[in-house]
Formats: C-alpha cells, structure tokens, sequence
C-alpha cells in the first residue's frame, strides 16, 4: 500500500500523467480485497482526475474559440481516467453519484474529433466496466433518482431541481439503463447512466446552428464563439452561462432574436439589431458613434435601451 501511496501522490498532482491513472486505479481496487484503504486511495485519485476537468470548465472561456474543440477533448479523457478508476472496485451512493455525472458529463462535451480514437477505446472499456456492476449503479440511482437531476444540471445548468424520473423498459419489461422525467412545464428529459446521452424533448444538446452563426448580428455581437445549447422548440437556450449570463436565440424569416437573462431570470435584455442596416429601422436618428461602435439592448419591462460595447461580455 505504501508502493501505491507514493505512486499516487506522484500522479494526483500532475495531468501530463493522465493515462497512468487507470492503471493506479485498477491496482488500488485489486488490492483492496486485502487493505480496505486502497480503495480510498482509488477513490482519491478518480477525485483528483475529475477536479483537473472541473478545473478546465472553470476556465473555459479564457480559452481561444478555436481552441475549445481540443481543451474539451482534453476534459473528455480525464473524465473517462476518473470514471474507470472509479469503476472497478466497490460502488457506495457518493461513488455513483459521482461516477454519473462524469459519465453524462463526458458525453455531452463537443471535441470535433480531437483525440477521437483514445476517448473511443476508453468508451468501450468504460461500458464494459459499467456493464459488470451495472446492477449494483442502477439499483443505487433508482433509489437515489437525484443523482440523475445532478448529472444533467452539469450540462443544462438551468435544468428543473425536482423531476421524478422513472425507468425506460422495452417491449420485454426488462430493466434498462434509460429513466425520464417530464417537469411542470412540459419539457420531457431522457438520459441513458451507461452511455450519458441526454434528450431535452428528443433532442441532445448542441451548438448553434450555421443560420444563427452566420447571421450578420451575431457575427456583430459574439463574434467566432459557438454557444452549447439546448432545443426548446422554436428556441435554443445556451446550456451553461457565458460570461455569468444566459442566451435564448430564435430564428424567424432570417430576422434573429437574442435575449440575455440571468439564471433566475430576474433581468432580460433583447439585443437589438445593430448591423448597418437593422439599426437604420428602428435607431436612424442617434449619433454616428452610438450607432458604430455599440450594441443596444432593450429592457423591455422598463421601456429603456442599454447601450454596451459591441461583444456581448462588454457590459
């Protein structure tokens, strides 16, 4: 046990190790049948390897947009380290609580195919992990459904707090890794523990679409950022905050409509169109400058127009 203490501490505090962390786990669980703190020591190391992810999410919006594909990738793989650390020795409440919300994590983080074959064999070992304790995981979460309402709130962080989730069966009644919930606004979510997929209303998260990315006033306001958003019917709302607020876009007859809020939805702006030829529509008569050089955006409950710089995080 000492051998592997001196091996954790080596590798819980250096990331460029990241692929020695599910040969420590594995070692630390095999052992563990003999010294129990072995496996506090696998359960150490998968929580040092998930803060290292946490820790890039924290910062993600410092990172270059052409950048994000492959930070995320780099996210992707210490979550699935953590997750198969984690997932070869004796699964408690907080292990599986712990081992969802990576597994949902994971899944929904947008790479555009950086490191495409490792998090692929990884995935594979991982569902064949998850396939051998798979009973013990879903009788914890069915009586623990929160755990699936804390899963999904790390990707849509303005996710309902108290959904009743209930099992998906098949034709044959047997008992599957799928659950949803539907909430009092009507909005129905899916999510598969094995796999981490999730459905907002049949649809999994994604980014904008190229008609919003290409559209003059968004170009104009954020630029080469491509939002992670959730579909809303007619209305895509950002997944996660940027810059500490929240986004809805929709698209109608080529005309777009932003609206910026914060989480408890206390404030909302509407960005109005501040391309050459929007703002001559509604804004001919101000000041060459305030035209050019700013955003506007409309407080429609106080009937007042808040000018901001151009990029939507110039507040």
């Amino acid at each position: 046990c000492c051998i592997l203490q001196s091996f954790y501490e080596e590798i819980a505090e250096s990331p460029k190790r990241y692929k020695s962390v599910r040969i420590l786990g594995s070692l630390c669980n095999f052992f563990s049948h003999w010294e129990t703190r072995c496996r506090a020591m696998a359960r150490s190391l998968a929580n040092s390897v998930c803060l290292w992810a946490d820790c890039i999410e924290e910062n993600i919006e410092k990172v270059a947009p052409t950048e994000i594909p492959s930070t995320r990738a780099s996210q992707v793989v210490y979550y699935q380290q953590s997750i198969l650390a984690l997932l070869s020795g004796e699964l408690y409440q907080s292990d599986v609580a712990l081992l969802i919300r990576m597994i949902v994590r994971a899944r929904n983080l947008f790479t555009d195919g950086n490191k495409e074959e490792e998090i692929h064999s990884n995935d594979v070992d991982m569902k064949y992990s998850f396939s051998r304790s798979a009973d013990i995981i879903l009788g914890i979460v069915v009586e623990n459904p929160w755990i699936m309402t804390d899963a999904l709130s790390s990707v849509f962080q303005r996710c309902p707090t108290k959904l009743k989730w209930r099992p998906w069966r098949n034709s044959t009644m047997d008992r599957t890794p799928c659950f949803n919930a539907r909430c009092t606004a009507g909005n129905v979510y899916s999510m598969n523990i094995m796999t981490g997929d999730v459905l907002i209303n049949g649809m999994p998260p994604s980014r904008l679409p190229l008609a919003i990315l290409n559209h003059p006033l968004y170009r104009r306001t954020f630029g080469s950022r491509n939002l992670e958003v959730v579909n809303f019917g007619s209305v895509l709302e950002t997944a996660r905050p940027a810059s500490d607020r929240f986004y809805r876009f929709s698209l109608s007859n080529s005309v777009l409509k932003v609206i910026e809020f914060r989480k408890d939805e206390s404030e909302e702006l509407e960005l109005l169109d501040g391309t050459m030829t929007g703002i001559e529509r509604w804004g001919k008569e101000l000041p060459t400058r305030l035209k050019v050089m700013h955003s506007h955006w409309l407080l429609r409950k106080k009937r007042v127009v808040v000018v901001r710089g151009i990029q939507f995080d110039d507040r």
